[in-house]
């Protein structure tokens, strides 16, 4: 009972976006005033200014690590953006002349997994969901897009996995193997799950999801245990568009 009232504030946030149709700030307003509720009312423990003063200490650390890893991330994206990074990958799109499924995977566990794993919170929106709309309608779009972001902690929460391994006296070898065998299942099903939002695929492209899927998992889990989980997901996401830059070639002849 005590961790479903900690996620009250989450709750509120979903509530007022989705529910309610308000905007960011009043969602992150609302979580606020339902974190200070649940300090008045002294369910975790009797209300004092001095834990009020931790917890506002706690919230501008946090505010802090967060806009180290997402402004570094917009930036890049940005800078990408102005020199004209997404319509180079669009027509590197149109040059392979993959079918929407495929080219689907190719955005989303390729472009989309190494962009959020390289920016984090987000930013990869920003590039795949102007590509994804060329391909299937806003909806499927958007629900392609959110695929390329459920690849964790590989990415900007790498950081805060590390941090808790070293709290947590867990050796980073340990903590790798542990990330893949409960993020690994997660990594293989992805590509298969963007068919769901792409019409009329057929057995042969999900024959190319599952083999995606292998690859995208085998990359993480190496690169995890080689070089570190902080950039394992950049070496899934490059693993996946090599492997369309193959079958492209393959197909096509496109040297």
């Amino acid at each position: 009972m005590t961790a479903l009232i900690a996620l009250l504030p989450c709750a509120a946030v979903l509530v007022t976006v989705l529910g309610l149709r308000l905007s960011g700030v009043a969602a992150a307003a609302a979580a606020a005033l339902t974190a200070f509720v649940i300090w008045i009312v002294g369910v975790f423990t009797p209300p004092t200014i001095v834990l009020l003063g931790h917890a506002l200490h706690d919230a501008v650390v946090l505010e802090f690590l967060v806009a180290a890893i997402i402004l570094p991330g917009i930036l890049f994206v940005e800078a990408s953006s102005r020199g004209g990074a997404p319509q180079a990958i669009g027509a590197v799109l149109q040059a392979l002349d993959l079918k929407a499924p495929k080219a689907a995977i190719f955005i989303v566990t390729g472009v989309g997994i190494t962009l959020e794993s390289l920016t984090g919170m987000g930013v990869s929106l920003l590039v795949t969901v102007p590509l994804l709309i060329n391909l299937v309608d806003r909806r499927n779009a958007i629900g392609l897009a959110l695929i390329g972001m459920s690849l964790m902690p590989w990415g900007a929460l790498s950081v805060s996995a590390l941090v808790g391994a070293e709290l947590a006296n867990l050796q980073l070898a340990q903590l790798a193997t542990m990330v893949w065998r409960t993020s690994g299942p997660v990594a293989f099903v992805l590509p298969m799950l963007c068919l769901a939002f792409v019409p009329k695929s057929t057995a042969r492209d999900l024959a190319f999801a599952a083999f995606a899927g292998l690859l995208l998992t085998g990359a993480i889990g190496l690169a995890s245990h080689w070089i570190g989980i902080e950039v394992a997901g950049v070496a899934g996401g490059l693993a996946v568009i090599a492997m369309s830059l193959l079958f492209a070639n393959r197909k096509n002849g496109l040297g």
